[in-house]
């Protein structure tokens, strides 16, 4: 499971160095992937030491646990989602923290596929006067997507 994590990982990335279209701020691919929900520049460093425990984004509940750091410094994490008013998994899947890398990358299952696509990533929001740190996750349907811009991307606030 983790191989096979770790080759659609290796492809995923190995996609996006391709140019990116100007018209529609996508990087060219099978399924057009947008890059970020905030300005270039103010991503930062991924909080792998807190990126633990419950989050709510998406009308969901998130339980992130911290894995494993890989002899390649690579980092692994499990990532779940709850309906948060009976607590039932809607999916569940892995996400790895490439060595150097400010995104996590990853793959949740809602049955017998990889059927979601995840982002996780950290950006300094200063757009409302007020400097802050935020917490993304981006969800894309992989079953579903078409040759637009179709990911939706969800500010993630920490329960626990």
């Amino acid at each position: 499971m983790l191989f096979k994590l770790m080759m659609i990982l290796g492809l995923t990335l190995s996609v996006s160095g391709l140019k990116a279209d100007q018209n529609q701020g996508c990087i060219e691919t099978e399924v057009r992937i947008k890059e970020v929900p905030f300005p270039k520049g103010s991503e930062m460093p991924f909080p792998w030491e807190s990126i633990g425990g419950e989050w709510s984004a998406a009308g969901s509940v998130f339980r992130i646990e911290a894995l494993s750091t890989q002899p390649s410094g690579n980092k692994i994490m499990r990532v779940q989602m709850f309906d948060p008013n009976n607590g039932k998994p809607l999916a569940r899947g892995l996400a790895v923290l490439r060595e150097r890398s400010r995104t996590a990358r990853g793959f949740m299952s809602t049955g017998k596929m990889n059927d979601t696509y995840v982002l996780l990533r950290a950006f300094k929001d200063n757009s409302r006067g007020l400097s802050r740190d935020v917490m993304v996750i981006t969800l894309r349907n992989v079953a579903t997507s078409t040759t637009y811009c179709d990911e939706s991307h969800y500010e993630m606030v920490k329960l626990n």
